[in-house]
């Protein structure tokens, strides 16, 4: 299932193509993670990835993906 706006997408995890490369860079970034215990290494954001698939394959939900439409270079993820 997909939502959109006229600026926003509001959609399903593309769990093995493109949203792993730019949770990582979120979630290993220090300033973004500053009340996590700390940032996220990759293995770690593929461990997550995995758990949230399972999870939406037993429960039929789980943390979707928000991306903006409006970017010159292309979509921009802005959160999971």
């Amino acid at each position: 299932m997909v939502l959109e706006t006229e600026r926003l997408i509001l959609r399903e995890w593309e769990w093995e193509s493109k949203d792993l490369e730019p949770f990582y860079r979120m979630s290993s970034d220090r300033i973004v993670m500053e009340y996590y215990p700390n940032p996220l290494t990759k293995v770690e954001c593929e461990k997550f990835i995995t758990k949230v698939k399972i999870h939406f394959t037993e429960f039929g939900y789980g943390p979707w993906v928000l991306e903006s439409k409006k970017q010159k270079n292309g979509s921009v993820i802005l959160a999971f």
